[in-house]
């Protein structure tokens, strides 16, 4: 499965797959500390940088394994919009994503939420299975 926003921001796009935000939270602690930081100067040629990279894998009592991904990426220049992409591989029939939500924090702090409308559910090919 291969999941993609539609939407391109200039600052920073985040995605996070089953993220524990309180349901009235605008946006997650996590997210907000990560959109926060300060960051040094980067070669004019640096497209974006990855401020969050990490998952969590929990399992159940019943032996259901949940799996909490958190990506946020800073887009410096317009050529970094392509890392402005979230995907996560599973196989469809023993598993499937949850729920999948993403914010686009642009850089007047203006903010916009992504859901379940703006994913795609891609099937990705075998192509060496001919």
């Amino acid at each position: 499965m291969r999941i993609r926003l539609l939407g391109i921001g200039l600052f920073s796009i985040i995605a996070a797959l089953t993220v524990s935000a309180s349901p009235g939270d605008d946006i997650p602690s996590w997210l907000q500390q990560a959109s926060a930081v300060k960051l040094p100067a980067y070669d004019k040629d640096v497209p974006a940088v990855v401020l969050v990279d990490d998952g969590t894998v929990t399992i159940d009592a019943d032996g259901r394994i949940n799996t909490v991904y958190n990506f946020a990426v800073r887009i410096l220049r317009r050529e970094g919009r392509a890392y402005a992409a979230g995907q996560v591989g599973y196989i469809p029939d023993i598993g499937k994503v949850k729920e999948f939500r993403a914010w686009l924090i642009r850089a007047n702090g203006e903010l916009k939420r992504y859901g379940k409308d703006e994913v795609l559910d891609l099937a990705k090919t075998n192509l060496l299975s001919r």
